[in-house]
């Protein structure tokens, strides 16, 4: 599955996916570390 919206990744984490476990795309490398998300 890819996600590449905001609303599509606050969609999973309501399910009850943590952050930790989602990847977002498209995002530049200095700034995955702010996310709260997983970094690839």
């Amino acid at each position: 599955m890819r996600f590449s919206s905001t609303l599509d990744t606050e969609e999973l984490v309501v399910a009850g996916i943590p952050k930790s476990d989602i990847v977002l795309g498209f995002q530049p490398p200095e700034l995955c570390p702010h996310t709260g998300y997983a970094i690839a």
